[in-house]
C-alpha cells in the first residue's frame, strides 16, 4: 500500500475519532431527546457506542491493512481510545465516565471485526457496500453535528421529524451528485 493511501485511511480514522470526541464533549445529546429514547427503547447510548466504536475498530483495521495482527492492533487502539473518551467524559458537566462503556467500546470493536468479514463472505455485494455504509454513517453524523452546532441557543431543540427530513434531503442531494458523477 502506498504511503498516500495509508495516510488517507489514517486521516479517515482520526476524523471519525475527532467526531466522537466532539460528541463526548457535549453535556446533552440529540439521542437523549424523548422521541429518540422512546423509538430506541432507551437503548440509544448502547446503539451509539456500537456504531461509533464498531466503526473505529473497522476503520483502524482498514488503516492497518498489511500489518501483522491488524485486528488485535485495531481492537487495542479502539480500547485505548474508548478509555481516553471515558476519562474525557468525567470532566464534562452532565456526562458520566463508565467502565461499562469502555468495556462495551472494546467489545463492539471486536464484534465488528469478527462479524464484518463473515458478512462479506456470505453476501459478497456487501464488500462493495462497506465504504458506502461507512460514508453514510459519517455523513449522517456530520449533518446531525452541524445541526447541533449551528442551532441558535434561543430556538427550541430540533424535533425528530425536522432532523429526519433534513437528513433525507441531504441524502437525496448526495445521491443526485453521485449519480451525476457516474460514467455513462
Amino acid at each position: 500500500m502506498s504511503r498516500w493511501a495509508r495516510l488517507k485511511r489514517i486521516g479517515l480514522l482520526v476524523g471519525w475519532m475527532l467526531l466522537i470526541t466532539y460528541w463526548s464533549d457535549q453535556s446533552s445529546l440529540p439521542i437523549d431527546e424523548p422521541p429518540v429514547k422512546w423509538l430506541l427503547f432507551n437503548l440509544q447510548h448502547r446503539l451509539a457506542h456500537l456504531i461509533a466504536f464498531g466503526l473505529v475498530g473497522l476503520l483502524a483495521a482498514y488503516a492497518f491493512e498489511g500489518w501483522p495482527r491488524r485486528a488485535l492492533l485495531a481492537i487495542g487502539l479502539t480500547s485505548i481510545f474508548g478509555a481516553s473518551d471515558e476519562v474525557h467524559q468525567a470532566f464534562v458537566v452532565g456526562r458520566r465516565a463508565g467502565i461499562d462503556d469502555w468495556l462495551f467500546d472494546t467489545f463492539f470493536a471486536a464484534l465488528a471485526l469478527y462479524v464484518w468479514p463473515r458478512l462479506q463472505t456470505r453476501v459478497p455485494r456487501l464488500a462493495s457496500l462497506g465504504p458506502l455504509l461507512a460514508a453514510t454513517i459519517l455523513l449522517v453524523s456530520l449533518v446531525v453535528t452541524t445541526m447541533h452546532v449551528w442551532r441558535p441557543p434561543e430556538s427550541p431543540r430540533a424535533s425528530l421529524r425536522i432532523i429526519s427530513t433534513q437528513v433525507i434531503s441531504y441524502a437525496r442531494e448526495v445521491s443526485r451528485q453521485v449519480r451525476a458523477v457516474r460514467p455513462g
